[in-house]
């Protein structure tokens, strides 16, 4: 995990604007020499950099007290994997027959419209976790996509949405433009997954093999295994909706254990008492110095308050599947398979009939292995499977429907 790839302080950022705004302006004298327009372009370089200078600090991204911009693991993998994504679209978009002011424009409509039902989705699934003092905090914490919180699914779902509003406005045939975009997909896919792994989140549930990995204190693993007892070495199970919990294991010789917490009792209450980040930096920077601050309480019904200190927490999660790594691999070996059928498809719209027969298949099991989402509709299945069940349906009728439509073609 390595969420901030760079952070660059706002006075840096400022000097880098005045640079290039400064560069900007002379190349305009240089062409045109001092007129009218030349100072339009300094105003608006002017205005631009009073912006940065008024927006930045508001998007609240600090580094021990800094503000800036910071240069993040997930959305770099995520910009890697957009110009990939739209550089092989290109490229097959010409195979078939496109020029590439087409795809360029389609992309520019499925990306836009990808990445916000991406974010959409997940703000709606997790809307609680966005909720600040102020409705501008809330708005800011949503944009934050760069940080992490984009659903395939739903990027899916927005990408379609872009898709058709690209069709109608100019009436480009859907059928053979569709086969342009599932390899591309994967392959943005597939960077995006990497960038999970920089994040720490879409991570897999407890494993034991040598491929496991652990993720550091204050990631979204780390987290929810303190959240949920396991890493205090204890299993809960929930009572009353989730309002409740009764401790069924204890681990000897674990932090559970040496608070006093025995099978059998219940938890009505469990409050976490740091923020995940200042965590993250407590335990990377100053342990010892720091070894007594609060960090998790529980409040059992006999009314004891079980406080849990960064000193009796481990440094690490408890070990997972590389589920990241598992839908990387994935996404980049589909990739390549609906590359390679492009030649072979027999009909306009095969490969992503293809994409949409395959992907959620994949998916499904990965979601197995995944441990971050819960089951949804009183079934074990997420969110993500259901979706995956309803795509997998539809692609069966896609390629039934098809042949049988050739079917009668070549007998009349």
């Amino acid at each position: 995990m390595h969420p901030t790839f760079l952070f660059i302080p706002l006075p840096v950022v400022l000097c880098i604007w005045a640079v290039v705004a400064l560069t900007v302006v002379a190349w305009s004298v240089y062409q045109a020499g001092w007129s009218a327009d030349t100072w339009i372009t300094l105003l608006m370089m002017a205005a631009a950099g009073a912006g940065l200078y008024w927006f930045i600090p508001r998007l609240g991204i600090t580094d021990h007290g800094r503000v800036g911009l910071a240069i993040r693991g997930y959305g770099f993998f995520v910009a890697v994997g957009v110009l990939s994504a739209v550089a092989l679209g290109c490229r097959l978009g010409q195979k078939l027959g496109f020029d590439r002011d087409t795809i360029l424009t389609s992309a520019f409509y499925i990306v836009g419209c990808g990445i916000v039902g991406a974010r959409l989705f997940y703000v709606i699934e997790y809307f609680d976790d966005f909720r600040r003092e102020s409705a501008s905090a809330t708005v800011a914490a949503m944009l934050r996509f760069h940080e992490g919180g984009l659903v395939v699914y739903g990027g899916f779902i927005g990408a379609v949405v872009g898709f058709a509003a690209f069709v109608l406005r100019t009436k480009t045939p859907p059928l053979k433009l569709l086969d342009v975009y599932p390899s591309a997909m994967m392959v943005g896919l597939g960077f995006g997954r990497l960038g999970c792994l920089m994040n720490g989140c879409c991570w897999g549930g407890l494993c034991a093999t040598a491929i496991a990995i652990a993720f550091p204190a204050g990631s979204p693993p780390y987290m929810r295994h303190l959240e949920t007892g396991e890493l205090l070495g204890a299993r809960l199970e929930p009572l009353e909706g989730g309002r409740r919990w009764r401790v069924v294991r204890v681990d000897s010789g674990s932090a559970a254990a040496a608070k006093g917490v025995h099978v059998g009792d219940e938890i009505i209450g469990r409050r976490l008492l740091m923020a995940p980040d200042d965590l993250r930096r407590v335990v990377r920077e100053s342990r010892k110095s720091n070894g007594s601050r609060p960090v998790l309480e529980w409040t059992t019904t006999d009314r004891r308050r079980l406080v849990w200190r960064v000193q009796d927490l481990p440094a690490e999660s408890l070990p997972v599947h590389p589920a990241q790594l598992y839908a990387s691999v994935n996404a980049f070996l589909l990739a390549g398979l609906l590359y390679f059928y492009v030649g072979y498809r027999r009909r306009p719209g095969d490969v992503f009939a293809l994409l949409i027969t395959l992907y959620p298949v994949s998916r499904f099991l990965l979601e197995r292995i995944r441990s971050d989402e819960p089951g949804i509709a009183g079934t074990s299945f997420t969110i993500s499977q259901w979706v995956s069940i309803v795509l997998l349906l539809t692609a069966t009728a896609w390629w039934v429907s098809t042949r049988w439509i050739m079917a009668r073609r070549s007998v009349v």
